[in-house]
């Protein structure tokens, strides 16, 4: 067989490296929409996103559950992209 614990352990970083990217952009984008859409109609903050399923992008060793749920992040980027 020609796939080492090294290939594997370097597809991890490479997963794990590309769900934070995923996730960050997920949250800003979030964010943004939901600002530019609450601005639209006088309000901020408005109701949250369609849930993703975490569950699905999680992996035990590379990629753990993070608890930190995507509604909160983008509450924490709303607030920080209105504070500039």
């Amino acid at each position: 067989m020609s796939v080492t614990l090294a290939d594997r352990d370097s597809a991890g970083a490479t997963y794990a490296t590309a769900l934070s990217t995923w996730r960050s952009a997920y949250v800003d984008l979030a964010a943004k929409e939901r600002i530019l859409g609450d601005l639209a109609r006088g309000a901020v903050l408005g109701p949250a996103p369609s849930t993703i399923d975490q569950f699905t992008l999680q992996h035990p060793q590379y990629a753990p559950l993070d608890r930190a749920r995507l509604e909160d992040l983008i509450q924490a980027r709303v607030a920080q992209l209105l504070s500039q």
